[in-house]
């Protein structure tokens, strides 16, 4: 048995996506009630035939397909090719983040951070945010309306009469990745001047630079041996946010780094006296693999995409979501699907969302037929799902 993968269908002129269900309906003589019996799981079903008068290649790379499936024997890797990739917004290789058993029509997704090395990307009350000086929960999350309008951007409180005022998160990042952006939506409160710091975990010199949140421009910038080539951004996000990045390089084979924001009373002294005052509004915390800032987007899937839980055949099921869903700020996702599971998979089982397939076997005998040089009709791929 071989399975052939299927890139995409060349020349096609229809394309069907269906469900084989294998539903028993009874009906009581005496009470007219009718129940429905699920005999086996669902199968999807895979209908396709090429455009009319092809030419002799497009013909050609037809005759190639259906003869090396042998008929029912080996195993066609399809996707949809209208839905490459989901509509939603989430991409990478997310996981299951729990056991799913048979069955379920629940998946928990995690790793849908969309590369953001750093938790709570909003909820800077967390405990994975390190404070310094300032208070970020007690009545002071959620107290500002965000860029995106949510009411979901958190007060920065300083809360000690003097010292250094900022929150810290260490993130592990990739030994070989060299180029980082730390970016953060900010709004001014009672404080203008905002600094961002990108340092080695372990120590060693740091890339900052520094924002005036009421001009919406960026100040001085600083290189450290550790942390090369650092430059500075600022765009204007409307209502008085602005989203503030700090690009840099790290020198070396650092497996962590931590990022800083930082509250100054002139754009680059970090002690001072400053009590009871909201310093900024903040929201939307990043720490990318890139040298650019990107807007801060939770990750979504939408009703219609499809999945892929685990992979080969036999071993993996492609499911479909049936509700809009969106991820959390620890980058979880709870995504209802169909069909259930037919078997069980483990928690950290790989999802894929880039051209999920499932794996087919022909249903009918090959066959095609040519009109004065060129192929009008005769070929058609009707498949069923095979996990065997």
């Amino acid at each position: 048995m071989a399975i052939i993968t299927l890139d995409g269908l060349r020349g096609y002129g229809a394309f069907e996506i269906s469900q084989a269900r294998y539903d028993l309906t009874e009906s009581s003589d005496s009470t007219g009630a009718e129940a429905t019996r699920l005999l086996a799981p669902p199968r999807w079903r895979v209908s396709a035939q090429p455009e009319a008068n092809m030419t002799l290649a497009d013909a050609a790379w037809w005759e190639s397909l259906v003869l090396r499936l042998r008929g029912r024997v080996n195993h066609l890797a399809v996707h949809d090719p209208l839905r490459p990739l989901p509509r939603g917004t989430l991409r990478g290789v997310p996981t299951l983040g729990s056991t799913a058993a048979a069955g379920a029509a629940t998946l928990t997704l995690a790793g849908c951070l969309q590369g953001n090395y750093l938790l709570n990307a909003i909820s800077f009350n967390a405990a994975s945010w390190v404070k310094t000086g300032v208070t970020l929960g007690n009545g002071q999350a959620n107290y500002y309306d965000a860029s995106d309008g949510s009411v979901t951007a958190d007060a920065f409180l300083e809360d000690v009469p003097s010292g250094n005022h900022n929150v810290a998160q260490t993130a592990a990042v990739p030994a070989a990745v060299s180029s980082f952006t730390l970016s953060v939506e900010a709004r001014a409160v009672n404080r203008t001047d905002l600094l961002l710091q990108l340092r080695e975990a372990t120590g060693g010199t740091s890339a900052a630079a520094a924002f005036d949140l009421a001009t919406g421009t960026a100040g001085s910038v600083l290189s450290g041996a550790n942390m090369t080539g650092a430059s500075a951004a600022i765009v204007a996000l409307g209502d008085g946010w602005y989203r503030c990045s700090l690009t840099c390089t790290k020198a070396n084979a650092a497996t962590s780094l931590t990022a800083y924001i930082i509250a100054s009373p002139d754009g680059s002294t970090t002690v001072y006296s400053g009590a009871g005052n909201h310093a900024f509004a903040l929201w939307g915390a990043m720490l990318k693999p890139q040298s650019f800032a990107v807007p801060y987007v939770r990750p979504t899937l939408l009703n219609g995409d499809w999945l892929q839980a685990g992979t080969g055949v036999g071993t993996s099921q492609l499911v479909k979501c049936v509700q809009d869903a969106t991820a959390d700020d620890l980058g979880v996702m709870t995504v209802t699907v169909e069909p259930p599971l037919r078997i069980e998979y483990a928690g950290g089982t790989v999802v894929t969302l880039d051209r999920p397939v499932a794996y087919y076997k022909q249903t009918s005998e090959p066959r095609w037929a040519y009109r004065g040089g060129r192929l009008v009709t005769g070929f058609a791929l009707d498949l069923l799902e095979s996990w065997a």
